[in-house]
């Protein structure tokens, strides 16, 4: 399979993680989708991964239920939906505290109190903002400003 270019859409993104709160993420996701599609430009990456997944898994459940499936994947049914924890208000905390000298066990505890949220939601919150970051970073040094860092502004 040929390998496609890294496509990320901030809009999508934040789409997706709505989804885990309301339905409406679900179907703003699907709009961007489709703005993509018609367009003729590469969905972004996780915006692919998730509607394919969502095709997939519930493509494979029997003929009858696959309906209820796929409005299950795609996030338009959830029973037991809650706050989504923002990403980068967390990963920034967490980044914060490592820079400070915190071990990444005792930022993941920090964090987990202040937010509200679990241990490993701050560690994978974590983990998408250095990827977000690294991606803006590599995106500065693509356009030749790899001398401005936003980042400490």
């Amino acid at each position: 399979m040929a390998e496609l270019p890294f496509v990320f859409s901030v809009r999508a993104t934040e789409a997706l993680e709505k989804i885990q709160q309301d339905a409406q993420g679900a179907a703003d996701a699907l709009l961007i989708a489709a703005e993509y599609i018609q367009s003729g430009t590469p969905l972004p990456n996780d915006l692919s991964r998730w509607l394919c997944g969502a095709i997939e898994k519930s493509m494979c459940q029997p003929k009858a239920k696959r309906g209820d499936a796929l409005l299950l994947e795609l996030g338009f049914t959830r029973h037991h939906r809650r706050k989504a924890a923002q990403w980068y208000a967390v990963g920034t905390a967490f980044d914060y505290l490592v820079d400070q000298g915190e071990s990444q066990n005792q930022a993941a505890s920090q964090v987990a109190v202040d937010f509200k949220i679990s241990e490993s939601t701050a560690v994978r919150c974590w983990q998408k903002y250095q990827e977000a970051r690294r991606l803006h970073d590599e995106a500065l040094r693509n356009e030749g400003l790899s001398d401005y860092d936003p980042w400490y502004d």
